[in-house]
């Protein structure tokens, strides 16, 4: 009997597999290739037309689970934030979990907003969006449902989509807005809220092969989905080793372009919160608006201003100048509020800018969040009883 002579020989089992996932996958490569000839719009039968731009309100992948940790060492403050991972569980809406703990509830309310709201690095029975409906609860003594729609970097206009895109048709009785930070960076950077430049932008484009800020955000977001662990390990290693220098500037490419005009930004960020307002009214809920606590103060602690100096903000101007506009954005929602008579809930006022409520100038620790719940449920349980 003569033996094999070679490995394919002895295993054809295998050579034959592995031929034909071979001869698969050039079938598809070639498939692909093919049908994107024909279904380009001159040779489509139908006649219809590659996908366009898209509008985004920024979510997270619905259903999705993710970890995420202070971006440096110099984020651990004597406040209580922890330089740990903190896991983020979304649930199928979209929302930080937990979120819908009742079926059928008596009371929904929404929380939308940024990072502020979303509270990536407070433990989830903790954050803010979540206490007030289990406050509200225990109050009122009915099922209330809250759910946490912030997404770190989103402005209100972002805000504003995530309400046609999935918040309208849930018909809460209130949506909740907590901006300010965000809408300052991206009008303090950009001619208008639409600029294509814009890291934020509302507009995003499918197809940006031109583009090589466009690649690498594809290759990061194929890598990151393909092996989400390894992404995120390699990311991590790099901001420890990088250090501060090693954190991203969104608004790299266009520090200091535009002189900021203070007139024309509060006039854009005051126009987006009354789109707020009106489209929450339009859809049967009613809108309320809150302001943003912060330990930006005219005289600021000590490690604040170390804060500021990590940030890249304090690259192009003076805290003092920074300030100025921060608490003028603050007057906006103030203004906006008495003028379109919608509930305010002045967390700015009502929380004292302490390091133990907030790690860095904004975000709240696991005690700050609960602080900030029990003002919220406080205001909305006193609006409950009035109506």
């Amino acid at each position: 009997m003569v033996s094999p002579s070679n490995r394919f020989e002895r295993h054809p089992g295998l050579t034959l597999g592995t031929a034909l996932v071979v001869i698969g996958l050039g079938a598809v490569v070639v498939t692909e290739a093919g049908l994107g000839l024909v279904r380009s719009p001159e040779n489509s039968l139908l006649g219809a037309p590659p996908q366009g731009r898209l509008l985004t309100f920024r979510e997270y992948p619905v259903g999705g689970r993710f970890w995420t940790e202070p971006l440096s060492p110099s984020h651990v403050y004597p406040g209580g934030l922890e330089h740990r991972r903190y896991w983020v569980d979304v649930d199928s809406n979209g929302f930080l979990a937990p979120s819908r703990v009742h079926q059928r509830a008596d009371l929904e309310v929404v929380f939308l907003g940024g990072s502020t709201t979303e509270g990536l690095f407070v433990s989830p029975e903790a954050r803010f969006p979540f206490l007030v409906g289990r406050m509200l609860e225990d109050s009122l003594e009915i099922s209330v449902n809250s759910y946490n729609g912030g997404r770190s970097g989103n402005i209100v206009l972002h805000s504003v989509l995530a309400f046609l895109g999935k918040v309208a048709a849930m018909r809460p009785k209130y949506a909740v807005l907590m901006e300010n930070i965000n809408d300052l960076a991206v009008l303090g950077h950009y001619r208008s809220y639409w600029d294509p430049a814009s890291p934020r932008s509302l507009m995003v484009q499918p197809v940006d092969g031109q583009s090589s800020t466009g690649l690498v955000r594809r290759v990061k977001a194929a890598v990151s989905a393909v092996l989400p662990n390894t992404y995120g390990e390699l990311a991590a290693l790099w901001r420890h080793v990088g250090g501060p220098e090693a954190l991203p500037d969104e608004f790299a490419g266009s520090r200091g372009d535009l002189p900021f005009d203070q007139a024309y930004a509060e006039a854009e960020f005051r126009r987006s919160l009354e789109t707020f307002v009106a489209t929450a009214r339009i859809w049967d809920a009613t809108p309320v608006l809150m302001t943003q606590a912060n330990r930006f103060s005219a005289r600021p602690d000590a490690e604040v201003v170390e804060i500021w100096k990590e940030v890249p903000a304090a690259r192009e101007m003076s805290y003092e100048s920074f300030q100025g506009r921060y608490a003028r954005f603050n007057e906006v929602i103030r203004d906006v509020a008495t003028e379109e008579h919608v509930p305010l809930i002045d967390l700015d006022r009502a929380l004292r800018p302490d390091r133990y409520i907030m790690y860095d100038a904004v975000h709240y620790t696991d005690a700050g969040s609960r602080l900030a719940a029990s003002v919220i449920a406080r205001e909305l349980l006193a609006l409950e009883r009035s109506r």
